[in-house]
């Protein structure tokens, strides 16, 4: 995890700053605008998985719900902190998604995995199965992941793996790289893990970024299968 953290803690300033104080790209907005419909559903507090410094849990806190930011690099989570000013509604947690996920004793009505964290973590098929074990019955998740073919399409160079995986470098030193898959391979990743598709945020945009809303897969009779 050290390797990993280091490289966003090299980012976090920047990123903290561009998630905070600069307007939000379209697509970005799209994603706060979906995020934000939940803020109020629910008393149980909202999990934010990769929560960088926190922006995308920023309509929950406005709404007096509790939230827990779980990432891996301390900068980010001081950033965070110092933008939330030690509220009582907001629990911090330095680890990866996968070990907060395996330690964690309690489901979680909303999660949030956007930031694109499947394409940072090594297992993203693992991370989602263990998103849909959290969610209980009748969870929501959103999250958002990078189409392979979109990023091609712009001409960044990309490492292609056997299995159709793409892997593009964002930054060298220290370095920083995220993967991609095309949509046949995230659909069929769904399905696998247990959880249904219900919107795609933003479809009309082009961004090589896509936003999904997904909850816990149900039989034809309405029950769940995995319950």
């Amino acid at each position: 995890m050290t390797g990993r953290a280091e490289s966003f803690d090299a980012v976090a300033d920047a990123h903290d700053h561009a998630r905070w104080d600069l307007p939000p790209a379209r697509f970005d907005a799209a994603v706060l605008a979906a995020l934000s419909r939940f803020a109020g559903r629910g008393g149980a507090p909202a999990l934010f998985l990769g929560s960088g410094s926190g922006r995308e849990a920023a309509a929950f806190v406005r709404a007096g719900r509790q939230v827990v930011l779980v990432d891996i690099s301390a900068r980010m989570l001081s950033l965070a902190k110092a933008r939330y000013r030690d509220s009582p509604l907001v629990d911090y947690r330095r680890q990866s998604a996968t070990e907060f996920l395996d330690d964690a004793d309690a489901d979680y009505p909303f999660i949030s995995a956007v930031g694109e964290l499947l394409g940072y973590v090594r297992d993203h098929a693992a991370l989602l199965t263990r998103i849909r074990t959290r969610l209980g019955d009748s969870g929501t998740c959103v999250f958002t992941w990078v189409d392979a073919h979109r990023l091609a399409q712009r001409g960044l160079p990309a490492q292609v793996c056997a299995d159709g995986t793409a892997i593009f470098t964002e930054r060298n030193e220290p370095p920083l790289r995220i993967r991609g898959w095309s949509q046949a391979h995230m659909h069929a990743l769904l399905g696998t893990a247990g959880l249904d598709l219900v919107e795609e945020i933003a479809p009309e945009a082009v961004s090589p970024r896509r936003g999904w809303t997904v909850t816990p897969s149900r039989t034809s009779d309405g029950s769940n299968p995995a319950g």
